[in-house]
């Protein structure tokens, strides 16, 4: 993710320069003003002369800064995913699923059982479980377990009927 942002911070400066057609001298320059944090100190740390051309320092910047790379996620990970206390359960569906398409290659049925045991919600499992046992798809378990969480949410939203005449009467 890092590397993406540095290639895509050069791609656009580079077509600032191109377009202003600057000379090699300003495209030195102007790049280096925008350098902050890590970036910065390391161009600074750079020893006097190392820089032959834009083209040298634009190499050495993606060289040295390509090293952060984002971890490859294995599809184990989704063993890592757990819901977090006092979190909704359509927040922790919501998450699961980015999750697992972030890590990629996580297998239907992996996904579903992890789930069942990373939502920690024993009354939701038995009530999407049914007579027939949990869905085998996980694209059923999750049609299951979002009419679960709509009708927990309609069951507990206050109910704003009118009260009958008599109660508004005797709680006066």
């Amino acid at each position: 993710m890092v590397r993406l942002t540095r290639t895509i911070t050069l791609n656009i400066f580079t077509g600032a320069g191109c377009n202003g057609r600057w000379d090699e001298p300003n495209w030195c320059h102007f790049f280096t003003q925008t350098l902050t944090g890590l970036a910065r100190a390391w161009f600074d740390s750079l020893p006097v002369g190392s820089l032959a051309s834009f083209e040298d320092l634009q190499a050495k910047f993606l060289a040295h800064f390509s090293q952060q790379r984002r971890h490859k996620r294995d599809s184990m990970d989704v063993m890592n995913i757990w819901r977090g206390d006092n979190k909704s359960l359509e927040s922790f569906v919501i998450r699961y699923n980015k999750e697992c398409l972030e890590i990629g290659g996580v297998v239907d049925q992996m996904a579903r059982n992890h789930f069942i045991r990373a939502v920690k919600d024993e009354e939701m499992v038995m009530t999407i479980s049914g007579k027939e046992g949990l869905p085998k798809k996980w694209e059923d378990v999750m049609a299951a377990v979002k009419t679960y969480a709509q009708t927990q949410r309609s069951l507990k939203s206050p109910v704003t009927k009118a009260q009958p005449q008599a109660e508004r009467q005797s709680s006066r």
